[in-house]
């Protein structure tokens, strides 16, 4: 099986090296590697210019801003051979990765293999904003996965309008038109990318969010947040008393409870210096999620207005 290995690049010239190391180190090496690069203003170019040098087989392709899904389809359609990876910057597989999604295609015959990632924090505010928000265990993603260019043929590429959610989509229109995915349990591709400022967490579930709207996607979050923001704003204005038991219900459930549930240890939660690091980083994440959802639907009640007249 020959295969290639698309990337999606802004501004990498830390993380592009042992992303590189990683894939030639693989036990099945990629026949070619193309990293889409995005208008970076650092050293992301040359550093792709000096691998190719060095007689690595990688391609460095110009692409623009606006999200990975541009990115993704660029390299998808430069792709020399039918079976594309997919791989985002931060993640360094191991060296049975690609073995491993071969073989999984080959025992189970599925178009794509999903395979999966953990993301990794090196500072207590990292784990902090891992316990709740992705949690401590794998999970399958787009990105590390091996697919058929006939499955883009039959429910197309990503779409380029998203900065964000553009693969939770396509993952909905896969699983509506396949109806389930092939998921390559190990080996985990550890993800290295994860925010380390309240800035960037705070742009970024803005974001997530407010493009989850028109993407369509997320929609039982949709209902959850904006409608129990609703009830409680309606609670808080006619019985005021019930602020305080809201506060410790929504504290006991975002907090502690699904922190725990998604892997975080007690003994490390329950630290104050760890406590309020992840009750600051939830409550600013609901709040990002509520205000990029609300955003969301003005643009698409603009854009409809607009269209009609």
């Amino acid at each position: 099986m020959r295969i290639s290995v698309v990337i999606p690049a802004l501004n990498e010239e830390e993380a592009l090296p042992g992303m590189l190391e990683a894939l030639l180190a693989q036990t099945c090496r990629p026949d070619e590697i193309i990293v889409v690069d995005a208008e970076s203003t650092d050293r992301t170019p040359d550093i792709l210019a000096q691998w190719a040098q060095n007689g690595a087989p990688v391609r460095c392709i110009m692409g623009r801003r606006g999200g990975c899904g541009i990115g993704r389809n660029i390299g998808i359609k430069a792709a020399r051979n039918s079976w594309i990876v997919l791989l985002d910057c931060g993640m360094l597989p191991p060296p049975s990765w690609l073995a491993s999604l071969e073989a999984m295609h080959r025992q189970t015959g599925a178009p794509a293999v999903f395979g999966t990632c953990q993301y990794i924090p090196k500072t207590v505010f990292q784990r902090a904003l891992c316990a709740v928000a992705w949690g401590n265990r794998p999970v399958p993603v787009v990105p590390c996965s091996l697919i058929d260019r006939s499955v883009f043929e039959a429910i197309g590429y990503f779409r380029e309008d998203l900065e964000a959610v553009e693969d939770q989509e396509w993952t909905q229109r896969f699983l509506g038109h396949f109806g389930s995915r092939c998921v390559m349990v190990e080996p985990v591709t550890p993800h290295y990318d994860v925010p380390s400022q309240v800035s960037v967490v705070r742009r970024k579930w803005l974001l997530y969010h407010q493009c989850a709207v028109r993407a369509g996607a997320l929609k039982r979050d949709q209902v959850l947040y904006l409608g129990g923001t609703a009830c409680v704003v309606v609670l808080a204005s006619t019985f005021w008393q019930v602020i305080v038991p809201m506060v410790f219900m929504y504290g006991a459930l975002r907090w502690v409870y699904l922190p725990v549930v998604r892997g975080a240890t007690f003994n490390w939660l329950i630290r104050p210096s760890h406590f309020l690091r992840v009750i600051g980083l939830a409550s600013l994440m609901d709040t990002m999620k509520v205000l990029g959802f609300l955003v969301g639907r003005y643009q698409l009640v603009c854009g409809y207005v607009s269209q009609k007249h």
